[in-house]
């Protein structure tokens, strides 16, 4: 009896954060579109009600609006900040400055890109190539996981490991790498 009231007393909740994906610029999902407004709420909801069924699960979820908020944002081109501009003026009221300006959202969030698109963000190095980025989208769109990286100390896929940039980088540039890497790096530069 002890045991179980012991259990029963030290259970815990567990909190579940549901968020749709918003596809962000220089990510395998640059080129997709986010899922529709009203698709994305109806499966948050269908999603945080079955957890909710669950004991001690408490759920969380982002609104969609936020979420189609965020892909604006994230993959708009400059006339989004006319966009952001309006928005000021009339309070925050997002929808009020997408009338002002004439700014359609959806051509922005609610389309796939092609590859051969440019990109607003394409003048960006983040370090991750076109074709790495390209590879790993077609892999996504079959279901296709990808191997975990194998490079401890010398970059073989994407580009972004230290041991390709980081011996070229500022002095204060601070990177999370393993501990080996630095002492090869600075001892090179010094």
């Amino acid at each position: 009896m002890d045991n179980t009231r012991q259990c029963e007393d030290s259970r815990r909740a567990l909190f579940a954060s549901l968020n749709g994906l918003v596809p962000k610029p220089n990510t395998p999902f640059q080129w997709d579109a986010v899922c529709d407004e009203k698709e994305l709420k109806n499966r948050l909801k269908w999603v945080s009600k079955n957890l909710a069924k669950i004991p001690n699960v408490e759920v969380r979820a982002m609104s969609a609006r936020i979420a189609h908020e965020q892909a604006l944002f994230s993959s708009g081109d400059r006339t989004i900040a006319r966009v952001i501009e309006s928005a000021v003026r009339n309070k925050g009221n997002l929808n009020e400055a997408l009338r002002e300006t004439g700014i359609d959202a959806a051509f922005h969030t609610s389309r796939n890109r092609s590859y051969d698109e440019f990109l607003p963000w394409s003048i960006v190095d983040s370090g991750l190539s076109f074709e790495f980025l390209k590879t790993e989208h077609e892999k996504s769109q079959e279901s296709l996981s990808s191997k975990p990286c194998p490079a401890v100390e010398k970059c073989t896929t994407c580009g972004v490991c230290p041991t390709t940039w980081l011996a070229n980088a500022p002095n204060g540039l601070v990177q999370l790498q393993s501990l080996r890497t630095p002492q090869r790096l600075f001892a090179a530069n010094a």
